[in-house]
């Protein structure tokens, strides 16, 4: 078993969040994937070098599996931030509902590129269309 530290722990999925694999017909194709052309975001990617940089857990996961993540990680250079890939749960079993614990829920879309809070808040947050506060990160 392996024993992380009690630093905060941020969860990142791959597909449309950190590789966009149906870009506009102007976006320019930047990474690869089992041959599989796609768009790195990034502004989502500069995210999670961010918050592994200020010491953060950095998680990241797929409903394609662990397998096909440790791909794009690897495919993003994304591999000296990360560090835990593994499969998006579908169950977890807790007394407690998700978002209690989770702390913030963020939508990323394609063109939201920072988080509009500061490290210590612990609300929700629907970013969708939310001004740029990277540096605030």
């Amino acid at each position: 078993m392996k024993v992380y530290p009690d630093n905060r722990t941020v969860y990142f999925d791959v597909d449309e969040t950190l590789v966009m694999w149906n870009p506009g017909p102007n976006s320019i194709v930047d990474v690869y994937v089992d041959g599989r052309p796609g768009v790195a975001h990034a502004a989502h990617i500069d995210i999670v070098k961010r918050h592994r940089l200020r010491g953060s857990v950095v998680v990241v996961w797929s409903n394609n599996g662990s397998l096909w993540a440790r791909k794009v990680v690897t495919a993003l250079g994304l591999t000296p931030y990360v560090d835990i890939v593994i499969t998006k749960p579908d169950t977890y079993f807790d007394d407690m509902d998700a978002a209690a614990f989770m702390g913030k829920r963020v939508y990323l879309e394609h063109n939201i590129n920072a988080l509009p809070w500061e490290p210590e808040d612990t609300t929700s947050h629907d970013i969708r269309g939310a001004v740029s506060a990277l540096e605030k990160l």
